[in-house]
């Protein structure tokens, strides 16, 4: 399967993504998601770690 490519492109203004198509907008990463922190990570250290381990 062979792609189309977009009819118009621009400039990206960034360096190392040269073109992108003309209907994209380019978009900071932090504007486009929501992160959500959780705790999970903090319950797996405590249960897998010992509390005499040298990474707890």
């Amino acid at each position: 399967m062979k792609l189309r490519p977009y009819p118009e492109y621009k400039d990206s203004g960034v360096s190392w993504l040269e073109e992108i198509p003309a209907t994209w907008r380019l978009q900071r990463l932090r504007n486009a998601v929501e992160l959500k922190v959780s705790n999970v990570d903090k319950h797996i250290k405590d249960t897998l770690l010992p509390t005499s381990s040298p990474f707890s």
